[in-house]
C-alpha cells in the first residue's frame, strides 16, 4: 500500500532507478531513430519490439533466482515500459497506424501489462510499465493533438485506476497525478495545449 516516494526508496532502488533510467534511454533513442535514421519505416518500429523483447527475455532468465528477484521485477516492468513507447510511436510520433488499428494496439499492451502487473502481485512492474506508458507522448509531442495525448492519457488512467481497485496501489494514483496534472503544471511537457485554440478539447477532458 505504498506511495509512490516510498516505493522508490525502499528495496532494490538501485534496480527500480535504474530501469527507470533505461525506459527514458530508450525513448530518446526511438524518437532519434524515428526522426533522424534512413532506414525502412518498419525497421524502425521494430527496433522497439526487439528492445522490449529483449529485456522480457532478461527478466524471465532471472524469474527463478530469488536473490535477483528485485532485478527481475525492474526488468519485465522496463519491458512493458518500453512496449508502450513503441506502440505509442506507431500511433502518435510516425502516425504509421491509424484510427481503430492504433487503439486496438495500445488497447492490447495496455491489457497485457496490466494483467502481467496484477497477477505478479508487483507494484514494480506495474509503476514501471505505466511510467513507460506515461512517458510515451513525452517524445512525440511536437507532432501531436491534445486530443490525442489526453485520450491515451485517459485509456492509462483508467488502467491504473483499475489496478489500484484490484491491489490498491496507491503509487500508482501519484503516478497518474504527476503525469496528466502535475506534468503540466511543473514539468511543461503538455504546457502548449493550455491555449485558447484548444478549449473545446481540454475544457471536458478537464
Amino acid at each position: 500500500q505504498s506511495g509512490l516516494i516510498h516505493w522508490l526508496i525502499t528495496g532494490n532502488w538501485t534496480a527500480k532507478v535504474g530501469a527507470g533510467l533505461l525506459i527514458l534511454g530508450i525513448g530518446a533513442l526511438l524518437r532519434y531513430v524515428l526522426k533522424e535514421v534512413d532506414i525502412p519505416d518498419l525497421m524502425k518500429l521494430s527496433g522497439g519490439i526487439v528492445i522490449s523483447a529483449g529485456l522480457a527475455l532478461a527478466a524471465y532468465l532471472l524469474k527463478n533466482r530469488p536473490d535477483r528477484k528485485g532485478v527481475y521485477f525492474a526488468l519485465a516492468g522496463a519491458s512493458a515500459g518500453v512496449a508502450y513507447l513503441s506502440a505509442y510511436a506507431a500511433y502518435g510520433f510516425f502516425e504509421y497506424i491509424q484510427g481503430f488499428n492504433a487503439l486496438v494496439l495500445l488497447g492490447l499492451v495496455a491489457v497485457a501489462a496490466g494483467i502481467f502487473a496484477v497477477n505478479s502481485k508487483s507494484l514494480s512492474i506495474a509503476i514501471l510499465s505505466m511510467t513507460g506508458a506515461y512517458l510515451a507522448p513525452a517524445f512525440s509531442l511536437e507532432n501531436t493533438s491534445p486530443l490525442t495525448v489526453y485520450g491515451y492519457y485517459i485509456l492509462i488512467s483508467s488502467l491504473c485506476l483499475i489496478m489500484v481497485s484490484i491491489r490498491g496501489w496507491r503509487g500508482l494514483i501519484h503516478l497518474s497525478f504527476l503525469f496528466t496534472l502535475a506534468g503540466s503544471v511543473f514539468f511543461a511537457w503538455t504546457s502548449q495545449f493550455y491555449q485558447p485554440m484548444y478549449y473545446s478539447v481540454m475544457q471536458p477532458i478537464l
